[in-house]
């Protein structure tokens, strides 16, 4: 099972990606053999790209990978804001081997999440005019005060 699920609240500002992998990969080595050789893959793989059209959910197999069902599905709320991909698999594996092999099974899993967002800074000017300002109204009000 793989699920992903974006969301953000200013489009024009913000960027949500989230990104999730599921691999499984079957060795064999036979006899004398050292070096184990790759026999079956399985890969199952997505992305959201919120705000964007970049939004993928796939699935791989080999031949001796045999799915049963699957359901996956990429949901997109109606303003774009909210993302979701899930994707369930169910399946079995098999292969006849002519010498005794030994097996290994490898599992790697990624999944990576991104956000940013574009944030405006005052400019150098505003911020020495309130400074002046402000440091002309403190004067005043000293003056005003020790005078009193």
């Amino acid at each position: 099972m793989l699920e992903l699920v974006t969301s953000i609240d200013l489009p024009g500002l913000e960027q949500a990606e989230a990104l999730g992998e599921l691999d499984f990969a079957l060795f064999g080595r036979t006899g004398t053999s050292e070096t184990p050789m790759l026999l079956d893959a399985f890969n199952l793989f997505g992305r959201l790209d919120t705000p964007g059209e970049n939004d993928e959910l796939s699935i791989q197999a080999s031949s001796n990978v045999s799915l049963l069902g699957q359901q996956s599905f990429l949901a997109s709320s109606s303003d774009g804001l909210d993302e979701t991909a899930i994707a369930v698999v169910q399946g079995f594996y098999s292969q006849s081997f002519d010498q005794a092999t030994t097996l290994t099974l490898v599992e790697f899993k990624r999944s990576e999440a991104r956000a940013s967002a574009q944030v405006s800074t005052p400019e150098t000017s505003s911020v020495v005019a309130l400074l002046l300002v402000g440091g002309a109204i403190f004067g005043v009000s000293q003056r005003r005060w020790q005078t009193a």
